[in-house]
């Protein structure tokens, strides 16, 4: 089958050929995924608004577990634009090796991963040889259940089936009462706000938002800011003097925390469809901030998922531990995180 492929061969190289036939530099995928950013942005999408769809988040057939990182959003927009309602994405063979088949005509959507390699050098005074790994950032492509025929049951799951961590109180409770925890103090009105100075999180009350959803989103992110404490995951746009308003750091720092706080409501069952903003001065700001630094999508959605892992990691600790994958994911797989 013969995908189709857009305008511009520099386009057709990225989306539509095979890295042996057409390599691709680490550059040019930051900038693509950039790119499918900014295009959403310019057309008033938010894309970390609504990360991924009632059936649940974006998980790849091929391992069975969810993707991470900046492969959330990319695959979750893509499910959003085009109404695809399962959650499972593969290759063109691996749906073809589950007894379907991609029907004629369907786009694959972009998926970024880290493949490590090892790089051996010789120390020119000892001759001493060492090896070490270099991470280098590749991309392939996949393809949503709902555009093949013949695919199991399994991939085409009930809306609302999955669930998999507890709801908005008892996670927020179980991340600030573990030892070693931030503060959180609800003596604040028309404002929120993280003291990392402190290690404090400052929330208006409940009565005080406009509904318990919004509060949790609130919350959310404030605790997000919390996790790049020095302590925690000791993030640059917490724990630099350079993160001032309107820096590239404090940029970056509240991608990640909007990024975290919409993983974690989508996680706990909260719509954030009422909940952030949609403004044309808020679309305006992140793309004057995207924009600037191709790379800032990619990190900043890493460091959200290392951020969402952090604040779950309590309250997951207390759910009954899910079944293991079939198989590890092979070395072509690992998104992106």
């Amino acid at each position: 089958m013969r995908e189709e492929s857009g305008d511009g061969g520099d386009e057709r190289c990225l989306e539509g050929r095979s890295a042996r036939r057409c390599p691709v530099s680490a550059d040019e995928i930051y900038q693509a995924v950039t790119d499918r950013m900014v295009q959403a942005l310019e057309r008033g999408v938010v894309p970390w608004r609504t990360p991924w769809s009632l059936a649940g988040r974006p998980r790849s057939m091929s391992t069975g577990n969810p993707y991470r990182g900046v492969n959330t959003w990319l695959l979750a927009l893509a499910s959003r634009e085009h109404g695809w309602q399962s959650p499972w994405f593969g290759t063109y063979g691996q749906i073809q090796e589950r007894g379907g088949q991609v029907r004629k005509g369907e786009k694959s959507t972009l998926v970024t991963f880290w493949k490590t390699l090892e790089k051996q050098e010789r120390d020119p005074g000892t001759g001493e040889v060492t090896t070490r790994a270099v991470p280098m950032l590749r991309k392939f492509r996949v393809f949503n259940a709902d555009q093949a025929d013949g695919l199991p049951s399994r991939f085409h799951p009930e809306l609302g089936e999955e669930r998999p961590i507890a709801g908005p109180r008892a996670v927020l409770d179980a991340y600030v009462s573990q030892p070693g925890a931030p503060g959180l103090s609800h003596d604040v009105q028309g404002q929120a706000y993280y003291n990392p100075v402190a290690d404090e999180i400052h929330l208006p009350p409940i009565s005080g938002h406009r509904s318990p959803e919004h509060y949790y989103a609130t919350a959310y992110h404030e605790a997000a800011h919390s996790t790049g404490h020095a302590s925690r995951l000791n993030r640059t746009g917490i724990t630099s003097q350079d993160a001032t308003f309107g820096s590239h750091e404090y940029g970056k720092e509240e991608l990640v925390a909007q990024m975290t706080a919409s993983m974690l409501c989508a996680e706990t069952g909260i719509g954030t469809d009422e909940i952030f903003q949609n403004s044309a001065a808020y679309i305006g700001g992140w793309l004057q901030t995207i924009k600037g630094e191709p790379r800032m999508v990619i990190s900043a959605a890493a460091a959200a998922q290392k951020a969402t892992d952090t604040i779950t990691e309590p309250s997951r600790q207390a759910l009954p531990e899910p079944e293991p994958a079939t198989r590890p994911a092979p070395d072509h797989e690992i998104e992106a995180a």
